[in-house]
């Protein structure tokens, strides 16, 4: 028998009414390639708490210290990482992934993502990574 966890948060990871933009950081997961060239990051938890992105493959949150796990898909390389960050209110922060070419995927098993503030582009510095997990802990 398969037990599957309910999705708790769908577009935002808090309870409540929504609040505005200005108060809630917004975490945006990098697709663009999910069909052309299947590469991409999903979303699965934040703080613990099942969760999946909305229509925009954004999903709002609290300021202050979260943990976001993700699926990476990215041809021999795949599995489930958690990213610890400091979110800041009115901030978009978007998880990527260095793109490769179809061919590049099928023989390297390498890696990389990140947290990029999108109003500057600039990797965020003090982020920690949990080690690469089986697809199936998403």
């Amino acid at each position: 028998m398969v037990a599957c966890t309910p999705t708790k948060y769908v577009g935002r990871a808090y309870d409540g009414a929504a609040l505005p933009r200005t108060d809630v950081a917004v975490v945006a997961f990098d697709t663009s390639d999910q069909f052309v060239n299947p590469q991409y990051v999903a979303l699965c938890a934040v703080d613990g708490s099942s969760a999946k992105m909305d229509a925009n493959r954004s999903i709002d949150v609290l300021p202050g210290r979260r943990r976001v796990r993700f699926l990476y898909e990215g041809g021999k390389a795949e599995g489930v990482i958690e990213l610890t960050f400091d979110a800041k209110p009115g901030h978009r922060y978007l998880v990527t992934y260095l793109k490769k070419s179809f061919s590049e995927r099928q023989f390297d098993d390498s890696f990389a993502v990140w947290v990029e503030d999108t109003a500057t582009k600039e990797h965020l510095k003090e982020v920690e990574a949990s080690p690469l997990r089986s697809i199936f802990t998403c």
